[in-house]
């Protein structure tokens, strides 16, 4: 199959040219006039997108619903653009933590459609309860290496993200042990001294969960999580790019501090993402879904994550945070990859890449989706 457009991202900015498509994977870049299956004009060809912090969607999340929701979710997101996920958990029971990752696994090992399961990303239960947010208190424990070898014993390998709070006690031999594991430490839900960031980055921490949401704040003679997560060139910042999870100005200083490399886009979507404006039971809370895609708790106005897909976070980080288009891009696919050490195959249109690609109009409208080379809309 050969794709074509006048706009084809290579790796920092557009191009006109023709793309053959051979077994999943990008093969070759051919000049524009090639003759093409499918000539999208003008339309932008960037990679497709990795959304490495969801929860759900489509009315599914990884935490309440079964197999088949979860192949429901991964086939609707499609429709953003997103060609890749991990699926992410949240504090919970060990029971429920335990069937969620199983749901996982049985998912993988059984095939589905859509975009592609990279792995699982256990935000919680080793958490900080100052910052708790929308989490459950009561499931929130100190590190615990032998609860989390419980949860990995079962995930096949699947589990490549750990949130962690770095404060806690034994916490920094609990990141040693993900480390061991080839498992990504991430701080989260935490209260952590800008101090104590760095320190368990010298531990191998290497990402920050929902920079700025649930973490000590910046301040002029404290700057907290916030200010490590901007100021450690080590680190992976996420971002949830909405508008209303965070304003513009501060997406616009994230992106300053993080640049083009460590800037990673992320929805946090619940199982809301995808549905209308109105009233919802959302994990046990009273949940609005509003007009601006954002969600808050009926009654106390508390954000409970956001409806908008991936290409609807990053088109507020270009149009309303005015992102240049190699940060924007890259935020939305190439550092995930580069984070999850999957860059030599997934976040570029290259040669030997897969074929994981997106096709959006100049609002970051969905035109077409591509999983390892399969339209999907």
């Amino acid at each position: 199959m050969i794709i074509k457009s006048k706009r084809v991202w290579g790796e920092s900015t557009f191009s006109p040219a023709a793309l053959l498509i051979e077994n999943s994977k990008v093969a070759k870049w051919l000049p524009y006039d090639s003759k093409a299956d499918v000539d999208y004009n003008n339309h932008m060809i960037i990679p497709g997108l990795i959304d490495i912090h969801t929860h759900g969607g489509f009315g599914c999340d990884a935490i309440d619903t079964d197999e088949q929701g979860i192949k429901t979710w991964v086939k609707g997101v499609t429709k953003f653009g997103t060609t890749s996920l991990l699926v992410t958990t949240f504090s919970c029971s060990h029971q429920t933590q335990i069937k969620s990752i199983e749901n996982v696994v049985n998912v993988v090992n059984d095939g589905y459609s859509g975009a592609e399961i990279l792995g699982i990303y256990l935000e919680g239960p080793f958490l900080g309860t100052e910052y708790v947010g929308g989490m459950d208190i009561k499931y929130i424990i100190n590190p615990d290496i032998d609860e989390y070898n419980s949860y990995h014993k079962v995930a096949d390998g699947l589990i490549k993200i750990c949130a962690v709070a770095p404060e806690k006690p034994g916490a920094a031999e609990f990141i040693d042990h993900l480390v061991k594991l080839n498992v990504i430490p991430t701080a989260a839900h935490t209260a952590a001294t800008f101090e104590q960031i760095n320190e368990a980055n010298k531990h191998g921490l290497l990402n920050m969960t929902h920079t700025y949401n649930c973490m000590s704040p910046l301040k002029h003679r404290d700057p907290g999580c916030v200010g490590a997560a901007m100021l450690n060139d080590n680190l992976y910042a996420e971002l949830i790019c909405d508008n209303s999870m965070v304003s513009v100005p501060a997406c616009k200083i994230l992106a300053k501090m993080k640049g083009k490399e460590k800037l990673i886009l992320v929805t946090d979507s619940l199982a809301l993402q995808g549905m209308p404006p109105g009233i919802f039971d959302c994990g046990g809370f009273c949940a609005e879904v509003t007009q601006d895609g954002s969600v808050k708790e009926v009654g106390t106005g508390m954000y409970l994550g956001s409806t908008l897909g991936l290409n609807n976070i990053l088109r507020i980080a270009v149009q309303l945070c005015e992102m240049d288009l190699e940060t924007a891009i890259n935020a939305s696919s190439y550092n995930a990859a580069r984070l999850l050490n999957i860059a030599d195959k997934k976040g570029r249109i290259l040669p030997g890449y897969d074929a994981d690609i997106a096709v959006f109009d100049d609002d970051f409208n969905t035109i077409q989706t591509y999983c390892k080379g399969v339209s999907q809309l």
